[in-house]
């Protein structure tokens, strides 16, 4: 069963500081989280709740932060954002697990 895909508001806020091809990009190269939730890398530490999907587009990496709930089978994206900016905005933000 596929799990459903939710975009979190601050990554919404997020998502949307991006160019729109890199937007696009990001909708496309995510769809295979919904079959398999756990192709991400797991993050250690105090983020040691979410998981990490990497890809590149034009030369730039680019990570989409996610939480999976399998018991709600949903996957909630916290963040999206270039490799670069990554832990400095996920500092910022100070995640906790949804569940």
């Amino acid at each position: 069963m596929a799990y459903i895909l939710e975009i979190t508001s601050a990554a919404l806020r997020q998502a949307k500081k991006l160019p729109k091809n890199v937007r696009q990009a990001i909708v496309q190269k995510s769809e295979g989280l919904s079959k398999n939730p756990l192709i991400g890398e797991k993050l250690r530490g105090k983020y040691s709740f979410l998981r990490s999907f990497h890809f590149s587009f034009k030369g730039t990496q680019y990570r989409v932060i996610y939480e999976t709930d399998h018991r709600l089978k949903k996957i909630y994206v916290r963040l999206v954002d270039s490799r670069e900016n990554l832990y400095r905005n996920l500092d910022k933000m100070k995640l906790k697990p949804l569940s």
